[in-house]
């Protein structure tokens, strides 16, 4: 990551420090952050959760933006996987235990389109696997995963179109590795995670110099994108109520980004975006 100009007072960046404590890999923002570049720990999650021995992941990618369809909703996926098998995996945290299931249709649906290329036919479609990994039980039944795909409704027979939805819960604490792999999803300490690959990135991140400065150049670039989106709103609108406007909609983006991301209250998120306590009661209005 290129050095950031640093735009947030003193007290903003303790502030920042102290979100880094709070943050763990259950929190989407820094779930990108420790799986960015790193194979091993994506394999090692994929082996675990999956249930798939010798699952080797051959590359993986955070935050890739999947639009192939011209005005199509996009989708940024939290991480993004390649076996040796040729299956594409794709890893979500989804905080809470609700994640509606066309949300994962819709995944699935993308991950083919991104798949397959104009020349070539269905049938070569790769097998996929859509991860989420819930903070809470998404089904109350105390189960580590649930897995669903397609099957003939009397038979029980399968379908065998290779698409895999599975609910990680994170909640579950089995004497197993999926047990500690779950806790250490919800646990803010490294020194107290069980699954040494997620506890040494995680350590990196908030024990050592340049984790630490990395995390707070994304802080940075938060506060920033703020700035940023409001001035190029204000000239396009061309008038001083037009940055006004600007400012507003990119300063509640920033708000909401990081009550959800981070989960913060929204005067914590007002702190780390500086925003005036003159302010606050308007922008509270329109969270």
């Amino acid at each position: 990551m290129a050095k950031v100009e640093m735009i947030g007072t003193a007290n903003d960046r303790c502030n920042d420090l102290e979100r880094l404590e709070e943050l763990r890999p259950i929190d989407d923002d820094f779930m990108r952050v420790i799986y960015k570049d790193n194979v091993p720990l994506a394999e090692e999650t994929l082996r675990i959760v999956t249930g798939i021995s010798g699952l080797q992941v051959v590359s993986v990618e955070t935050q890739r933006d999947v639009k192939r369809l011209a005005g199509a909703r996009s989708v940024e996926l939290d991480v993004m996987a390649k076996d040796s098998a040729g299956r594409w995996h794709n890893i979500e945290v989804q905080r809470g235990n609700k994640a509606h299931p066309k949300r994962a249709r819709y995944h699935s649906a993308v991950m083919d389109v991104e798949a397959l290329n104009a020349s070539q036919e269905p049938e070569v479609l790769p097998e996929q696997w859509v991860v989420f990994i819930m903070e809470r039980d998404p089904y109350g039944e105390g189960r580590g995963t649930y897995l669903f795909e397609r099957v003939e409704q009397s038979s029980n027979m399968a379908l065998g179109d290779g698409t895999h939805l599975l609910y990680a819960n994170g909640a579950y604490r089995g004497d197993d590795e999926l047990g500690m792999l779950m806790h250490d999803f919800c646990e803010s300490n490294p020194d107290e995670m069980r699954n040494s690959l997620m506890a040494e990135r995680v350590r990196y991140f908030k024990r050592t110099p340049k984790g630490v400065t990395h995390m707070c150049e994304i802080f940075e670039e938060i506060r920033r994108e703020g700035i940023e989106i409001g001035e190029r709103r204000g000239i396009e609108l061309g008038e001083k109520r037009g940055i006004e406007l600007g400012e507003e909609r990119a300063m509640l983006k920033s708000v909401r980004r990081l009550m959800e991301r981070l989960s913060l209250t929204a005067q914590e998120a007002f702190d780390i975006l500086n925003v005036p306590e003159a302010k606050r009661p308007h922008y509270l209005a329109l969270l």
